[in-house]
């Protein structure tokens, strides 16, 4: 994937969290986790993540496959 910002590759990784991970807004909540409901339960939360190492950004695709 390429970098909406500066146009660089960015890399492959995951951002992880030891309990839950969501995003929210107005109400709204969405949580953030591409592993199944019980080992997310377990191991924490982790989902796929694409980071750009010239500008620091870290962007996040919610909604089903990426690849």
């Amino acid at each position: 994937m390429d970098c909406p910002y500066c146009k660089e590759e960015m890399e492959t990784g995951k951002v992880c969290s030891n309990s839950g991970l969501w995003w929210s807004c107005e109400g709204e909540k969405l949580t953030l986790n591409d592993e199944p409901k019980m080992i997310g339960a377990i191991n924490g939360y982790r989902i796929t993540a694409y980071r750009c190492k010239k500008c620091g950004k870290i962007i996040i695709l919610t909604g089903g496959n990426h690849e």
